[in-house]
This record gives structure tokens, C-alpha cells and sequence, in this order.
């Protein structure tokens, strides 16, 4: 590393690192708790002790993201959703394309429309079951 830092961990928080080591060394690249808390207190952390620690940043991120979803039950949910999130004109706009045909490399044909539509829900709006998703752009035109 090239930078230093003053971050401790408390006696508590390395207990309960050592607690879990064996789950730590099963799900993250057979890391040793023990030696990856020595070399933080000597402040001599390799770059596979950092990656790691990164890997699992992610993974806790990924699980916190994935309980903070909203789980939407109905086309008017999301709907809804988009108004108070106020992208609806950008849902408009993604809506005014029309049906022309374009081609899509090993997924046979599809409007510009259903693209820019796929497009606009998986940047804004996560969670939604796959028959909902297709039910809201095959029935767009009912929500403008």
C-alpha cells in the first residue's frame, strides 16, 4: 500500500472477524483472518488482503441493495414508481420511438421501442419480476 492510515479495529471487531474465520476462508478466496489482522496492525496489508476486503465491500453491498428493492406486485406499481421517482417523461420519451424494426445480434428482432423501454427499466428501476416487465412494454400505450 502506499498510503498509511490511523483506521483501528476494535477488540470486539477482531473478535467477531475470528469468530467467523472459517466462513471467511470458505467464501473469500481461502483468506486466514489471523494473518490478513496481522498484517493490518502492522499496517502491511497485501494486495490480496485489500482485494478481498473489497470483494467482501461488494458482496455486503450487493445483499443491503438487494433487501432495500421495492417488490412491485403490479404494471400500476411501477407506474406509479416512475411518477414519484419523476422520470415519467423520460418513460414518454422512451414510449415515442414507435414500433420500427431494428435487429439485435442473437436476439432475433426487436422495436426500438421495446429496446429503449428494456433500456430505461433496467437503469431505473430494479426488482421487477420478468412477467411484469413484459407486460408493461407490451401494453405501454395503456400508461401514457
Amino acid at each position: 500500500m502506499v498510503h498509511t492510515s490511523n483506521a483501528e479495529l476494535t477488540k470486539r471487531q477482531k473478535e467477531i472477524l475470528k469468530e467467523n474465520a472459517i466462513e471467511i476462508q470458505s467464501n473469500h478466496a481461502k483468506t486466514d483472518i489471523e494473518v490478513t489482522l496481522n498484517h493490518f496492525d502492522k499496517n502491511k496489508l497485501t494486495l490480496k488482503d485489500i482485494s478481498t476486503l473489497i470483494a467482501i465491500a461488494i458482496k455486503t453491498i450487493r445483499c443491503i441493495d438487494k433487501q432495500l428493492q421495492i417488490k412491485y406486485s403490479s404494471v400500476k406499481e411501477i407506474i406509479d414508481e416512475i411518477k414519484n421517482i419523476n422520470k415519467f417523461e423520460q418513460f414518454k420519451s422512451a414510449c415515442k420511438n414507435g414500433n420500427k424494426t431494428i435487429l439485435k445480434k442473437n436476439k432475433g428482432n426487436l422495436t426500438l421501442t421495446r429496446r429503449k423501454l428494456n433500456h430505461f427499466i433496467e437503469l431505473h428501476l430494479q426488482g421487477i419480476s420478468q412477467d411484469l416487465k413484459n407486460e408493461l412494454i407490451d401494453n405501454y400505450e395503456n400508461y401514457l
